[in-house]
């Protein structure tokens, strides 16, 4: 990664929303990428990308179970300092 990219990297992962996981163990989360939603009229969706397909889910059902996963995905993960120490480390800045 170039100089430019590892400080944006960098300055999104001070973000709340940008959190790293730890790199041993198992974790709830999956291959895929999974952005989840909420539309002006509170309806709950959530998109899911993999290396193959890509799918908008809008079943609530669907949604929940994705939820749960970012869920657990957010119990496990780093802090946003310790999320920040590790991208440093990764990108070779410490």
């Amino acid at each position: 990664m170039n100089s430019r990219g590892g400080t944006r990297a960098r300055s999104c992962a001070r973000s709340p929303t940008v959190r790293g996981c730890p790199r041993s163990g198992r974790n709830g989360g999956s291959r895929a990428c999974a952005l989840l939603l909420e539309t002006p009229d509170h309806d709950h969706l959530a998109y899911v990308e993999g290396q193959l397909t890509s799918y908008l889910h809008e079943d609530p059902d669907d949604v929940s179970v994705l939820q749960q996963k970012y869920g657990m995905l957010r119990s496990q993960a780093l802090s946003v300092d310790k999320s920040a120490r590790l991208l440093d480390e990764l990108l070779g800045e410490t």
